[in-house]
């Protein structure tokens, strides 16, 4: 498996979206998704490399769909 590396803020920006991904399907906050989906796209800028980019968007995709039902 190929490491790549990031920044520091990326790794941050990750984390973070990660963990309120975490507390939204633990708890069902509306905020936490908020926060999760605002990160996520964050990381949007080009600073991923490509096969993380598109699974972070992926991730984003179906948070927003599953918040919506």
């Amino acid at each position: 498996m190929p490491t790549h590396s990031h920044s520091p803020g990326t790794d941050a920006l990750l984390a973070g979206a990660l963990d309120h991904l975490s507390r939204y399907l633990q708890t069902g906050c509306p905020r936490a998704a908020e926060l999760a989906h605002l990160l996520l796209d964050r990381l949007n800028d080009g600073s991923l490399d490509q096969e993380l980019a598109l699974s972070c968007a992926h991730l984003d995709e179906t948070l927003m769909n599953h918040t919506r039902s």
